[in-house]
C-alpha cells in the first residue's frame, strides 16, 4: 500500500482525539502573575561562611538577612555620595 507524499495516515487512537486544542495566547493577553507588584526577586551565592555570618549579624539586629544587605548597601552608596536606595521591597519592612 503507497501513501501518497506528502500525507501520512492518522491515528485512529490517542489522546489527540479527546483533548481539545489550545489557542495561542496573544501578545497583548498578558496572563502573567509574577513579577507583577513591583517587588522582584532575587538569589545570590553565598559560602556557608558568608551566609553564617550575615545571618548572624542579621539575628543580631533583628532584621532580616534581605533587609540587613540592602541597608548595607544604601549605606555604601551614600559614603560614596551616591543616593541611597530608594524606600520599599525588603527596606520597607
Amino acid at each position: 500500500m503507497d501513501i501518497p507524499t506528502g500525507k501520512t495516515a492518522k491515528s485512529k487512537s490517542g489522546v489527540g482525539k479527546f483533548a481539545k486544542p489550545v489557542a495561542p495566547a496573544l501578545k497583548g493577553d498578558d496572563k502573567r502573575d509574577r513579577g507583577k507588584k513591583g517587588i522582584i526577586g532575587i538569589t545570590i551565592r553565598l559560602t556557608h561562611e558568608q551566609r553564617r555570618l550575615i545571618n548572624e549579624q542579621a539575628w543580631t539586629e533583628g532584621v532580616s538577612m534581605a533587609k540587613l544587605l540592602l541597608r548595607t548597601l544604601s549605606q555604601a552608596r551614600e559614603a560614596r555620595g551616591m543616593p541611597g536606595l530608594p524606600p520599599g521591597g525588603a527596606l520597607a519592612e
